[in-house]
């Protein structure tokens, strides 16, 4: 067992941390892997059957990826995690109890140190000496828990890959189905134009049909597209909370022309950065200003939150307040409520495919699809990957759409270059 019980989850494993340091050495990611595993289980604490599920696939995961397969696990191929699935279909021997144990030697443990139950096993067969085998769901289960923590390394921008979530795919349809829907474009991050044009009609007519609710929806929607964060720089967390004095006015020395940025001081590698605005942007943000009574735009330092709660928390350190900023649990419902109202329409103009795939899209899923258009428009590369607070170009490689609706448009530049050689060489 490499990752801890809940019961012990900030205790040390002196185990674990011996067979790191000699896992380091052939896999230098490895370790920063391992804080990313342990980033995602304290962020599910909260619930310990969950908790003790994912704990339990990713610890099979990481044995059997850097152990067996010798890889890091953002490393992996669909073809690796096929014998990864073999593996726990038929687990050695050796690995597998009649019984279930506990992981915790409860009798030489406690608060500071952690011992590990010699009877323990990660797998549980208790048809023994039968064969062991598992379910149709459990895999299922397994495979969903491991695509939630590749989808968790995508929302931390630590790795782009998720072959548990292909795997998972290929295992719940029908084969020959799936090699008809498998196109590239499905594993897509940005909304389709058609998703994103029914996405901002859906908050615009929300907004405008119930503005006391919704236009805060509305200019969140706006902002995750325009200014494409990570949804951890524009939530409230402990040591940082988004106010409306992020946006600042500057202007051009030689035209005199104004224009805005966003601060964000707290981003990935503790790094601060300001985004340029677009207007469509600011004249989202003075809409939104407008609707709660303040003047257009923000004046300095303004410490009045980018998005205020309509209902005051009954606990935590912002209880009764509610002049307070969203956390990223809340900005994460109001956008899946948005999607899911933008997908209804959808399906009810006869989109069901375009419907049901932006169901499954997270807030994450914005700063994709804000950063694809920039790229698609020809803006500048380099502007792009500021604003985006990339270290270099090449991150930003991720975020180039697949979608053949940009490849068609982009079509006609040949067209017209073709239509020109054309004129000059043959017709003429």
């Amino acid at each position: 067992p490499l990752l801890p019980p809940l019961s012990h989850i900030y205790v040390p494993m002196p185990d674990a941390n011996r067979i790191l340091r000699a896992i380091k050495v052939r896999l230098p990611s490895a370790y920063e892997t391992y804080q990313h595993i342990m980033d995602l289980l304290e962020s599910i604490s909260g619930t310990p059957t969950t908790y003790n599920s994912v704990r339990g696939d990713i610890n099979l995961l990481i044995n059997w990826s850097w152990l067996v397969a010798q890889k890091d696990i953002t490393d992996l191929t669909i073809t690796d995690f096929n014998r990864f699935i073999d593996f726990c279909n038929r687990p050695p021997e050796h690995l597998v109890s009649k019984f279930s144990a506990s992981l915790v030697d409860d009798k030489k443990s406690d608060d500071t140190y952690i011992e590990i139950n010699s009877l323990w096993r990660p797998f549980v067969n208790r048809n023994l000496p039968h064969e062991y085998k598992r379910t149709e769901s459990s895999l299922k289960v397994q495979l969903s828990n491991l695509s939630n923590l590749y989808t968790f390394f995508e929302d931390m921008e630590y790795s782009f890959k998720n072959p548990a979530a292909i795997a998972l795919r290929r295992l719940s349809s029908n084969y020959k189905n799936q090699l008809k829907q498998d196109r590239s474009e499905l594993n897509d991050k940005a909304l389709s134009s058609l998703q994103l044009s029914y996405l901002l009609k859906s908050v615009e007519s929300l907004a405008k049909e119930t503005p006391e609710k919704y236009e805060r929806t509305r200019f969140l929607i706006y902002f995750l597209v325009f200014c494409y964060p990570r949804i951890s720089e524009c939530s409230a967390r402990a040591g940082y909370s988004p106010v409306m004095g992020d946006f600042e006015q500057h202007r051009h020395f030689k035209s005199m022309k104004t224009y805005f940025t966003f601060y964000i001081p707290f981003s990935k590698g503790n790094k601060s950065r300001k985004v340029v605005c677009s207007p469509i942007l600011i004249e989202a943000l003075i809409r939104y200003r407008r609707h709660l009574g303040l003047s257009d735009l923000p004046v300095k330092d303004e410490m009045t939150p980018l998005f205020v709660r309509h209902r005051a928390p009954a606990k935590g350190r912002e209880a009764n307040k509610v002049d307070a900023n969203l956390g990223s649990d809340q900005i994460a419902t109001l956008v899946g409520h948005a999607y899911n109202h933008a997908a209804d329409i959808l399906e009810k103009d006869g989109y069901p495919v375009d419907a049901a795939e932006l169901r499954t899209y997270t807030t994450h899923n914005l700063r994709h699809t804000g950063i694809s258009l920039d790229i698609n428009s020809g803006r500048s590369i380099r502007h792009i990957m500021l604003d985006a607070g990339h270290a270099s170009e090449a991150t930003l490689r991720i975020y180039e759409s697949n979608r053949v609706e940009y490849r068609a448009e982009s079509i006609l530049v040949k067209d017209q270059y073709m239509s020109d050689f054309l004129t000059d060489h043959v017709i003429g």
